[in-house]
């Protein structure tokens, strides 16, 4: 029994030891936060703003450039973009667009579109949309997605698959918008119901992309394997321009990516730039797979190659703790250096802290915790691999390649710094292009006014901290369901374009007269269908205007969209259905035939595909074709089960002139039908063809093109007198042979070698 309890006393104090170790790589990690979740850029046309809050000023902003908390875009004139959430929540906005991020959590995003067009999409299973405005929010459960046009006065929401409610600003009833059905309209006081029409080119451009990330998400292969659920969107920049391998690393085989694709020499953090954003130094990259790489995972050195190691959402003590980088979004993992006018950066290891202003995530530490005395350049495990730049080269490139100090003596003589900061780079605090995304300057800005919304925001951000998507969920079912009003009449939304000279900004709204216009300019009601071939009508400026539709039927190719008849409404009242409009027939123009009448309408073809049908002249259809004349010389052929191939004319028999058919007479014996072939395989088949008696076949004229071509004489050459000359054999004329008549024998020469041939040789 002592025995007994010794070992297990002995087992329990082995287990005492291993815990310390296990878990002393993030001993000082913060455990009371939570990852933060950081949105993408991922697509910009136009000129995108983004509002700088330590600035109060506004900069043009990239694809791939971060899209945080209280974030705030503002679209430009023919301007769009699109944003993607980790939790499955999408969002694009149209021109003259103002959208900003309030609250981002796994089951719960909150965004405020204050104007302009937005669509969104909740592709998750379980999250919770809620977008706000100034006459209300909007509550899009899992696989739904809507649109929202909202105005100066007023707001649409049309429900585009599935159904989501409208909660207005009281917040004393909710209205249910489906997909199929009519729209919602609402100002500050009342609800009505709208005809659930979308822009065309609006919702074009919303289909594009759609088709565009299903291609991407059909095509992904290694990559997801190996990726978190929520990186499964970016697979496909893996798939296309780097390849998985099988890599020793730290005693063991492991699976890393390697770019492929970046050419021999290429290191991380050297194509792109940097960019101040929530005080750290976040990295803008210039590669398309430049976005999950270097803000996601972590980078490796092994051998002449860099390699990324893909985040994990979970790691197991026993399963080498030192590699675990956990699932979270990074600025950019570096450690900085510094040694008088020159500055560089240091990629970290994976058992390598990251020092930042704020927790970002697993291996995140705040700044304010570092101990700047222990930090020194040769701690670091590729410092040999550092970027080395001047100050004043930091901010403002595109490319470090074309900047880099590379002849630098002995990199020792460096610092090492947790962040940038005055000690870093001095007078660091009053640069003020560290905030820029590109080098692209402004010449039109938003008005102050827009910015009083940013504030109103940032105030209902941090009353929106605690909320989850279950309690938002809980809340929107003690409000009770309403429908809207018909016999009121809610205007259309009006909106204004706000963006001003640089030197107008600061003016009173009260002075400023902002040009205002609907929305949706053309209603699909009152509008005439458009004639292929024909300019769609202009605004008078001669600019045309986009043509308004019902709701495109295309479906995204990835959510899921249950049919109506299987939707349970319950016993609520439901907004009458549209009717869509039917197509009308093309112009017919006088040349062309008439159209036939069709059971179904066919989908108008873009003009550019329509082929014109030549015009048939009544002539020809009474007209009988003539044989050619050639043909008198072609030899007759029997009806043949497979076509032949036809022989060139070399190879063809010249056909002999035919008798005259004669008649029989009523009462004359008919001649019995000839047996027809038996049919055969055209390898087998062979071709009859009439042969003329012996001596008609002289008569027989050349065809004209064998005339035409006449052969060239030959030479006359008188023969040796020595020489054989050849027998001619004459065809005799056919003789009735005469019975019991002997053949006549054949003569034999009798004359000897050497000798000239008699006559009787000559003869035969």
């Amino acid at each position: 029994m002592q025995k007994i309890n010794k070992s297990a006393g002995m087992v329990l104090l082995l287990c005492l030891a291993l815990v310390p170790s296990a878990m002393a790589y993030d001993q000082d990690e913060p455990q009371s936060q939570r990852p933060v979740l950081v949105g993408r850029i991922s697509y910009v046309t136009g000129q995108l703003l983004r509002y700088v809050p330590e600035e109060k000023d506004w900069v043009a902003t990239v694809k791939d450039s971060p899209f945080g908390l209280n974030d705030a875009l503002y679209s430009g004139n023919d301007s769009k973009a699109e944003i993607i959430m980790p939790n499955g929540t999408w969002m694009r906005i149209w021109n003259n667009s103002q959208i900003q991020l309030i609250a981002a959590e796994d089951d719960f995003t909150e965004a405020d579109v204050a104007s302009g067009v937005a669509r969104f999409y909740n592709k998750s299973t379980d999250a919770v949309i809620k977008a706000t405005t100034p006459f209300g929010y909007v509550l899009a459960p899992a696989e739904t997605s809507f649109d929202l046009y909202v105005g100066d006065d007023s707001l649409e929401v049309i429900a585009m698959d599935g159904s989501v409610d409208f909660i207005p600003a009281s917040g004393d009833a909710k209205y249910k918008v489906s997909a199929g059905g009519s729209s919602l309209l609402a100002d500050s006081q009342q609800v009505s119901s709208g005809d659930g029409i979308v822009d065309r080119n609006w919702d074009a451009f919303n289909t594009e992309r759609e088709l565009i990330w299903g291609r991407r998400l059909h095509a992904r292969s290694d990559s997801v394997t190996y990726l978190p659920e929520s990186l499964h969107d970016e697979a496909y920049a893996l798939d296309e321009n780097g390849q998985w391998e099988s890599v020793y690393y730290e005693g063991e085989y492991r699976r890393f990516w390697r770019p492929v694709r970046a050419g021999y020499g290429w290191a991380p953090f050297t194509r792109g730039h940097w960019t101040v954003w929530y005080e750290d130094n976040c990295w803008i990259p210039d590669e398309e797979f430049g976005y999950v790489t270097h803000h996601y995972g972590n980078w490796i050195y092994v051998g002449d190659y860099w390699y990324w190691a893909p985040p994990l959402a979970r790691v197991d003590v026993a399963v080498a703790p030192d590699l675990f980088i956990g699932f979270g979004w990074y600025p950019g993992r570096v450690s900085w250096i510094y040694s008088g006018a020159y500055v560089g950066w240091v990629p970290l290891a994976p058992s390598e802290r990251y020092y930042s202003h704020r927790y970002w995530g697993p291996r995140s530490y705040p700044v304010a915790h570092a101990d700047v005395r222990n930090f020194r350049i040769n701690r670091y495990s590729y410092y040999n691999h550092a970027v080395i730049v001047k100050q004043m080269n930091l901010y403002g490139v595109a490319d470090y390649n074309s900047v880099r100090v590379r002849n630098i003596n002995n990199i020792n003589n460096f610092r090492a710094a947790p962040v940038v900061n005055n000690t870093v780079i001095n007078n660091y605090n009053n640069i003020t292009n560290k905030y820029n995304y590109t080098n692209t300057p402004l010449t039109r800005k938003p008005h102050e006014s827009v910015t009083q919304r940013i504030r109103y925001n940032e105030r209902a951000a941090r009353q929106s901290a605690n909320l989850t998507g279950k309690s938002v969920r809980q809340e929107a079912m003690r409000i009770k369901s309403a429908s809207p009003d018909q016999h009121v009449k809610v205007e259309n939304p009006m909106v204004s374009n706000k963006l001003v000279a640089p030197d107008a900004v600061r003016r009173q709204k009260s002075e400023m007269n902002f040009p205002q216009k609907e929305i949706k300019r053309e209603r699909a009601i009152n509008q005439a269908p458009v004639q292929l071939g024909q300019p769609a009508p202009d605004d008078g400026a001669g600019h045309p205007q986009p043509q308004m539709q019902k709701r495109h039927e295309v479906q995204p190719p990835f959510i899921k969209r249950q049919p109506p008849s299987s939707r349970q409404y319950g016993n609520e009242p439901q907004p009458p259905m549209q009717e869509r409009p039917e197509v009308q027939p093309p112009s017919v123009k006088k040349w062309s035939p008439e159209p036939s009448i069709q059971h179904y309408p066919q989908a108008r073809q873009p003009f550019s595909r329509q082929y014109r049908k030549a015009p048939q002249s009544p002539a020809l259809k009474t007209r009988e074709l003539q044989p050619p004349s050639v043909m008198e010389y072609a030899p007759e052929t029997l009806p043949q089960r497979y076509p032949q191939k036809e022989q060139p004319f070399s190879q063809q028999r010249r056909k002999e002139p035919q008798q005259p058919s004669v008649q029989p007479q009523p009462n004359e014996p008919q001649a019995p039908m000839p047996r027809p072939l038996p049919m055969q395989h055209p390898s087998q088949q062979r071709q009859q063809f009439p042969r003329a008696p012996v001596g008609q076949r002289q008569q027989l004229e050349q065809p004209p093109f064998v005339q035409k071509y006449p052969q060239a004489e030959q030479p006359s050459v008188q023969p040796h007198p020595l020489a054989k000359q050849p027998v001619v054999h004459q065809q005799p004329q056919e003789q009735p042979q005469q019975q019991n008549q002997q053949p006549t024998p054949k003569k034999r020469s009798k004359n000897k070698p050497g000798e000239k041939p008699g006559p009787e040789y000559q003869e035969r």
